[in-house]
């Protein structure tokens, strides 16, 4: 089955008001309707569709040498799955197609992921170096120095040794934060929690049983989305601000905020 980058719609945009679930009031046979739609397309509309988004830095739009920091799969019922990569651009993008993204995401999450470890073990590597080269004449300055350089060696072992782990899919949440008025949405965001290495900024070993830990990914909109960006020949569009973009058509409208009034999202 091709997997495409958005392949649920909710039929009738204006009629059609998702839940926290998020499960999609359209089918399968309607990704066009979203891909290329000509009306505004919600938040919860967006996220709430089966499909691929990428993540930029913040105010950073698509562009062949920007760079992204992760991948988005969201599953169309109220789940998605967070990929972190490594020294990806939108232009290693060009001849891909929808389906050999979405393959490649646990390939480029595992590169992310070794990576992370590398740069890890060489940041260890380095504060080692450093103490070693440490050579205080005061006796307790001298144990400290032992007691650290081991400290340092035991969590290089511990992160040498450090397992991946596959993304798993996660549930997400929409929450608005509305104006003084109550009545209009000032600020829409994406927020869900997915497991990442834990980093220690002191010198001391791991603890075993807390290698990973929870991490709240959250991203906020609070205007419209943005004009539609090409990239060799495929057009993207999004929230520019939390940089959040998504492959659409041509003449694709535009991604909107949720209103208050929009059934199952969290209101503060």
């Amino acid at each position: 089955m091709e997997f495409k980058l958005i392949t649920k719609v909710a039929a009738g945009f204006a009629a059609c008001a998702l839940a926290v679930s998020l499960s999609a009031c359209g089918g399968a046979s309607g990704a066009d309707e979203i891909h290329n739609s000509k009306e505004p397309v919600s938040v919860s509309q967006a996220f709430g569709a089966k499909g691929l988004w990428f993540v930029t830095d913040e105010g950073e739009a698509p562009g062949k040498d920007q760079q992204i920091e992760a991948i988005l799969s969201f599953d169309g019922d109220g789940n998605v799955t967070h990929y972190d990569v490594a020294d990806l651009d939108f232009g290693d993008l060009k001849d891909l197609s929808d389906e050999e993204i979405f393959n490649r995401l646990n390939e480029w999450d595992r590169k992310g992921f070794d990576e992370w470890v590398k740069n890890r073990l060489h940041e260890l590597d380095v504060q080692i170096e450093d103490n070693e080269a440490w050579d205080p004449a005061n006796p307790v300055q001298a144990e400290n120095k032992s007691a650290r350089i081991a400290g340092l060696k035991e969590t290089r072992g511990q992160i040498e040794a450090l397992e991946y782990q596959e993304p798993k899919a996660v549930p997400f949440k929409l929450s608005i934060e509305t104006d003084d008025s109550g009545n209009n949405t000032a600020e829409e965001a994406l927020s869900y929690t997915i497991q990442v290495p834990v980093y220690y900024e002191f010198d001391s070993p791991y603890d075993e049983n807390i290698l990973w830990a929870d991490e709240e990914q959250v991203y906020t909109f609070t205007s419209m989305g943005t004009d539609s960006p090409m990239v060799y020949e495929k057009y993207y569009n999004g929230y520019y601000e939390a940089g959040l973009w998504t492959q659409v058509g041509e003449d694709f409208s535009v991604f909107t905020l949720d209103t208050p009034d929009t059934e199952g999202i969290e209101i503060d």
